[in-house]
């Protein structure tokens, strides 16, 4: 523990303190992107396929708005 590198959770914990008009949105943003992030760590490995930033950024975007679609409130209140 006392390694000094910090650890997932103490990011997600400081993330979490940022002072937003939705910190619930922001922690779905969050999560979305971890998402969409480990959906292209899948690809890279089990398929050999990459994308450019770009399009991962394009995917995150539009798989934002289907999660808002499908009714999650919170994420519709950060971006909207």
């Amino acid at each position: 523990m006392g390694s000094g590198i910090p650890k997932v959770l103490d990011y997600w914990h400081a993330v979490a303190k940022t002072p937003t008009s939705s910190p619930k949105g922001l922690r779905t943003a969050i999560m979305l992107i971890a998402w969409e992030i480990w959906k292209e760590r899948n690809e890279r490995v089990f398929s050999n396929k990459s994308s450019l930033p770009s399009v991962i950024m394009h995917k995150i975007r539009e798989e934002g708005k289907d999660w808002i679609l499908a009714g999650v409130k919170n994420l519709a209140d950060l971006v909207g």
